[in-house]
């Protein structure tokens, strides 16, 4: 496997300058398990300024920059070596000594690992730029081995809002995805759109089950409030403590059914949630897949030349695109269910509001019926009367939404 030790390149007058990397540009290599280069498209070879005979068999680390952190390339191999894929933002350096920035993804495949590589535009380029110069000088003033380097960076990571690694990577793929969309002008997102929106509509349901929660907390006390009024009645109170009771039991049953879905960190919507970022992540790397495919094929006469076997490399992509695709269509299954569990509940809740709604109208009537109407127990009436439109108007909004995302999942399809 490769070490964390940096590698010497011959230094030109060109040295420290920004090697050319253009926004629609894609970089492929793939490694064995060693880390050693076992192929690399046209681009590779272009940027890096190597010839073929120097990059084959050579490590991946001839590419690497002094500027690195070593803990960053620990995060790196950690997860690949569980068999896990990684995103991470590299700066690279050319054989003349020149440099460029590159989001990197990369993958185990059959034999080693696929890397693929665009231009960072997104303003999180620039700040994980920073956060590399200052974990580059705890490693060198604090003399940090690679693995505690790592923790620093990810306990870092949590301090800059990012939940742990995945949730980095996830961020750092859309953000940087959609930077490279807008630069080059590119419209045709709609997967990607429609988890956007469901994203937004997941975030609207979970905001409109929370006030219907806190509706129910409110109300919690009127019926025993009935029942305390009723107590002082001496015509109807038994009545009126009898509609109480059966209103509490009730509002207690759609409480519970609300508490099913688990708001604040969320059963249903902390799901969808994770299911949107998981589906863009996997969109994601299957687009830049593609098109890493269809840049080899733009190069095929080239790379031919150097004895490679061309269709051999294109099966390796297509099949980790497909892989990929496989994780977003899971994500939108997730997603469907959910949704239709919302739609379920939305419309449970509402037969059961119309249920509480006649309690009440029997309290209003049997507060009609006294000789002597009691204020309160009028005020607190109203005050159901009003909680239960407000309950009404959510459970529209929430059904509305529930209908969105299922709408969005199927235009993924």
């Amino acid at each position: 496997m490769e070490d964390f030790s940096s590698v010497q390149v011959t230094d030109g007058h060109q040295a420290g300058m920004a090697a050319p990397f253009a926004p629609h540009q894609i970089i492929y290599s793939r490694s064995d398990e060693r880390g050693v280069i076992l192929f690399g498209n046209a681009t590779f070879q272009e940027i890096s300024e190597y010839s073929w005979a120097e990059l084959r068999g050579a490590p991946h680390k001839i590419i690497r920059h002094p500027d690195m952190p070593r803990g960053i390339f620990w995060i790196m191999w950690d997860r690949l070596t569980r068999g896990l894929p990684v995103v991470a933002y590299v700066k690279n350096r050319t054989r003349s000594g020149r440099y460029y920035w590159a989001l990197a993804y990369v993958s185990p495949c059959p034999g080693g690992y696929l890397s693929i590589r665009i231009r960072p535009d997104d303003d999180l380029r620039a700040t994980m730029e920073a956060e590399y110069s200052a974990l580059l000088a705890r490693e060198e003033t604090q003399n940090l081995k690679p693995e505690r380097s790592a923790e620093a960076f990810l306990a870092r990571l949590k301090e800059l809002g990012h939940i742990d690694y995945e949730a980095f990577m996830r961020t750092a793929l859309t953000q940087e995805l959609k930077a490279r969309t807008s630069r080059l002008g590119r419209t045709d997102r709609i997967r990607a759109n429609a988890l956007d929106g469901i994203l937004e509509l997941s975030q609207q349901a979970d905001d409109y089950v929370q006030r219907m929660a806190a509706g129910f907390r409110n109300i919690r006390a009127e019926p025993i409030n009935m029942r305390i009024l009723s107590n002082r009645m001496e015509d109807g109170g038994a009545a009126i403590s009898s509609i109480s009771q059966n209103y509490e039991v009730m509002a207690a049953d759609m409480g519970q059914d609300l508490a099913s879905l688990d708001t604040g960190d969320g059963e249903t919507f902390g799901q969808i949630r994770s299911a949107v970022t998981e589906g863009h992540f996997a969109l994601h790397a299957a687009e830049i897949a593609m098109e890493a495919a269809l840049e080899m094929t733009t190069h095929r006469e080239a790379l031919a030349g150097h004895g490679v076997d061309i269709d051999a490399e294109l099966a390796l992509i297509h099949q980790f695109a497909a892989l990929t695709q496989h994780r977003s269509v899971d994500s939108l299954k997730l997603i469907a269910g959910h949704a239709e569990r919302l739609s379920e509940t939305c419309r449970r809740l509402r037969r059961r509001i119309n249920g509480l709604d006649v309690v009440k109208l029997m309290c209003r009537v049997e507060s009609g019926r006294l000789e002597n109407p009691d204020a309160a127990l009028t005020g607190i009436i109203d005050r159901l009367a009003k909680f239960h439109l407000e309950i009404d108007r959510n459970l529209v909004k929430l059904g509305r939404c529930a209908g969105g995302m299922t709408r969005n999942v199927k235009s993924c399809r």
